[in-house]
């Protein structure tokens, strides 16, 4: 079932606020032109068809410029707008409905029209004068164009002095204002706007009258006065303007601002000069002359030289007249000359009687240098000094130099004796003596030094102290230091070394010893080793022995040497103009030699003769003047045969006629058995002049021909001692000087194995001569063994070792040489039995190895042991090689 019921709903009606249709457009307009622009109709709408009303302020929210206006109740916008209001407003409109609104803005702009500058301003216009591009003042514009820009150009009169820089007038550089000259300048400044407009203004620029400082217009010139005469010196006229017209005054000092001299005014208006210098102001003085017109001022300077007229020096000073004795070269003192020639240069010199010693260095008097006042000997000198200025004048003075006289050391100490023979208790040295210049000076001695404490001083003796001995062979030397001390303190010392005597009081001993072994093929025996107790100096000799000739012993220390000798004859080259050569053996025991003389040695110009001296000994060497091949001008030999002189003669065969050569042939005999003979052989030339040497020379000394000894090592083989059994006798010395001790050496000359042959001796045969190499061949008497320690050139080796014939197969044997300088042996085959053979591969020093082996019965080995002479042989019977 239902049921219906009709209702009514009633609408309030709410106010709703206008909106805003379409958008304000931006307006522009010029400035000076009537603005007037309506709000379009249907901008605004209200739905409740409210009336709409308008206001507008700046969209900042401040007011509208006083220009603008806005009807509300229309929405006209009118006014004019002027150069201040050119620009970009932004509007805001509201539209209202009595209660509620809504906005919205446009931009209005004004839009410039450019106006013509109106006026320019110049900051100043006026400036001092003399300041070169000095700025007048700041330039500005009226122009209602706001923001609107400027530039400015010249024109007038006196443009041309004119720049406008940064929108300021001034000089152009290098252009000063005179107000002496323009004292106003006319100038035209025309600005021009961003639009081309211009205006134009007339400028005096006004030149302020400053006070110029006085000018320099001629330099004043140097200036020159004798000294004592009057200088006067007018400043000339222009030398010195003022501009102003200013009167100008003088003033004038030194040019380093001090005071001019006393002697020296000028007259401050007139500017004269005047004075009269003295000897004092001799010399050269800048002056400063100040020109000014009372407040600024100018200067320039001029020199003034006051010309010196000379005076003679009128008196020497000399600083001090003393000095101390015994310094050499000692100054005295300082010279000075009185002169009243300021600067005057002066030179000394000297004269008196004691002149000589003195010496003016740098203006000094001094001693000469190496000489030394002595107040000993000399206690006062006396010395004239000379002054000389420098143009010629002359003063004198004489001096008395005093000698101070001073303390002297003593100089040196002698000792009388220094040396003491030793054992002596107390032994006196010597007596002490002290040089001291300071005559009667007392005098007293100290000891010191490494040995001081063994000795002492008494009664001015130095001496060993009573309970001191000296002993040689414990020291020595003593050495000590005497000081002498003179009574004002002053010292001298002296080192002295005593000499310890020595008192021989022991024989010399021999330590080495007695018999000696010696390998042949060597001469260094031993070393014979003395000894002293006193530490003498010992001197070795051979004083005897069987053999004695064939040693040789070094005397300072005592190696004695032992070498065979043989003797023969030589010559000795000479470069003398005189000489033996070609000396030749006869074999009869004689020998003969060629006499010789070579002028071209010593280039001599011309010679007469020649005497030519033989000297000899004639216990050693004869001659037989009939030997003499006698040439041309030759005489014989001299009689005189046992002086041990031989004269031979040669005259030339005419004046300066004498040439050089052989002159002849000498025959002499050495006598038999005689040891080391000689020939001296002395020349003069005689008869001419000598070219190039004095006559010291003409004559000369040479040993022309000397006994020669041959010494060569001892052979075991070839003995040479005395008893041919390899033992050499000699007895050895020994001496200090004084005492003597010998010794007999036995030296047993030992054989040395050395390379050589290897023979054989058949020793089953007795035949002690070697035999020829075998050819092969049994031989019935072999040996079934053979020790190889028969071989005495093998060493021994293992008991064990034998050669046996029947071994079935080789072995090995080790060997080893006795020689060590045993040469190479290769290839060494021993047979035995025609079956085995002893085969040595290579046999060298030291060790090598051998080997057994079998071999045909046939075969024989040929190569060679050491010598061709000696090939390898088949074993035949037994026999033992040696080896020498």
């Amino acid at each position: 079932m239902t049921t219906s019921e009709d209702f009514t709903v009633t609408i309030n009606d709410i106010n709703d606020a206008p909106t805003l249709v379409t958008a304000l457009t931006d307006q522009s307009n010029a400035e000076d032109a009537a603005f007037s622009f309506t709000i379009p109709s249907g901008t605004f709408n209200d739905e409740d068809g409210d009336t709409i009303t308008y206001t507008a302020t700046l969209s900042d929210g401040n007011a509208l410029p006083s220009w603008l206006s806005l009807d509300g109740s229309t929405g006209v916008f009118t006014g004019t707008p002027l150069n201040d209001d050119v620009g970009v407003i932004n509007v805001t409109v509201t539209a209202s409905d009595g209660t509620l609104s809504v906005t919205d803005s446009f931009a209005l702009t004004v839009v410039n029209t450019n106006d013509a500058p109106t006026a320019i301003s110049l900051s100043a216009s006026a400036i001092d004068e003399n300041s070169s591009g000095t700025i007048i003042g700041d330039l500005t514009t009226s122009d209602v164009d706001v923001g609107d820009t400027h530039t400015y150009s010249l024109s007038g009169a006196d443009a041309d002095s004119f720049d406008i820089v940064n929108g300021q007038l001034k000089l152009k550089a290098g252009i000063s204002a005179n107000y002496e000259t323009k004292s106003t300048y006319a100038v035209t400044i025309t600005t021009t706007d961003s639009g081309g407009l211009t205006t134009s203004e007339d400028f005096t620029v006004t030149i302020n009258d400053i006070n110029d400082a006085p000018t320099l217009v001629t330099a004043l010139t140097d200036q020159s006065n004798a000294e004592d005469a009057a200088f006067s010196f007018t400043i000339p006229s222009g030398t010195f303007n003022d501009e102003d017209g200013d009167t100008i005054t003088y003033t004038a000092t030194l040019s380093d601002g001090n005071a001019l001299p006393s002697w020296l005014s000028l007259d401050g208006s007139t500017g004269v000069f005047t004075g009269t210098p003295l000897n004092d102001d001799v010399g050269v003085i800048n002056v400063t002359v100040t020109a000014s017109d009372g407040t600024l001022s100018v200067t320039d300077s001029f020199a003034l030289t006051v010309v010196n007229t000379n005076d003679a020096p009128t008196a020497i000073s000399l600083s001090a007249s003393a000095i101390d004795e015994n310094s050499s070269g000692t100054i005295i003192g300082d010279l000075t000359t009185s002169d009243v020639d300021v600067g005057d240069t002066h030179t000394y010199s000297l004269s008196g009687a004691d002149a000589d010693s003195f010496d003016i260095v740098n203006g000094q008097l001094k001693l000469k240098a190496g000489i030394s006042a002595n107040y000993e000997t000399k206690s006062t000198y006396a010395v004239t000094v000379t002054t000389t200025d420098g143009s010629g004048s002359t003063f004198t003075e004489s001096f008395s130099i005093t000698i101070n006289d001073i303390n002297e050391a003593p100089t040196a100490i002698a000792l009388s004796a220094a040396a003491i023979d030793e054992n002596a208790t107390g032994a006196v040295v010597g007596t002490l003596t002290t040089t001291d210049e300071d005559g009667g000076d007392s005098v007293t001695y100290t000891l010191s030094g490494a040995d001081a404490a063994s000795f002492e001083v008494v009664n001015g003796e130095l001496k060993l102290k009573s309970d001191v001995s000296a002993d040689h062979e414990t020291q020595t030397s003593y050495s000590v230091t005497v000081t002498a001390t003179d009574s004002g303190e002053l010292t001298t010392s002296e080192d002295f070394t005593v000499t310890v005597n020595n008192l021989n009081d022991n024989s010399p001993t021999i330590t080495s010893n007695s018999s000696v072994e010696m390998a042949e093929n060597s001469n260094e025996v031993i070393t014979v080793v003395g000894n002293d107790a006193d530490g003498d100096t010992l001197v070795y000799s051979i004083s005897g022995g069987n053999d004695a000739g064939l040693f040789t012993i070094d005397s300072a220390t005592g190696a004695l040497t032992l070498q065979a000798k043989t003797n023969g004859l030589t010559t000795t080259a000479t470069s003398l103009p005189f000489s033996l050569t070609n000396l030749v053996d006869n074999g009869d025991g004689t020998y003969t030699v060629d006499i010789e003389v070579d002028l071209t040695v010593y280039s001599y110009a011309a010679v007469g003769g020649i005497t030519l001296a033989l000297v000899f000994d004639s216990t050693k060497i004869s001659f037989d003047k009939t030997n003499l091949d006698i040439t041309a001008g030759l005489t014989a030999l001299s009689n005189n045969t046992s002086s041990g002189v031989k004269i031979v003669l040669y005259d030339g065969s005419g004046v300066n006629s004498f040439t050089g050569g052989k002159l002849g042939t000498l025959t002499f005999t050495p006598v038999a058995g005689a040891t080391d003979p000689s020939i001296t052989l002395t020349g003069s030339l005689t008869g001419g002049a000598l070219d190039s040497i004095d006559s010291t020379e003409s004559a000369e000394t040479s040993t022309i021909y000397n006994w020669e000894e041959v010494r060569t090592d001892v052979d075991y083989e070839n003995p040479t001692d005395a008893n041919t059994d390899n033992v050499y006798e000699v007895t050895v010395q020994v001496s200090d000087g004084e005492n003597t001790v010998t010794q007999d050496i036995s030296v047993t000359v030992t054989d040395v194995s050395e390379s050589g042959r290897i023979h054989n001796e058949s020793t089953d045969n007795n035949d002690p001569s070697p035999t020829e190499p075998d050819n092969g061949g049994g031989d019935s008497d072999i040996l079934p063994t053979w020790d190889l320690g028969d071989l005495p050139f093998f060493d021994y080796l293992d008991p064990w070792l034998t050669l046996d014939i029947n071994l079935p197969v080789y072995t090995p044997i080790n060997l080893v040489s006795l020689d060590s300088s045993l040469d190479e042996i290769s290839d060494f085959t021993l047979e035995a039995s025609d079956s085995w053979i002893l085969d040595l591969e290579t046999f060298e020093a030291n060790q090598e190895k051998v080997v057994f082996s079998e071999h045909d019965s046939n075969y024989k080995n040929t190569s060679d042991i050491l010598s061709d002479d000696y090939s390898n042989q088949i074993i035949d019977e037994p026999f033992v090689y040696t080896y020498d």
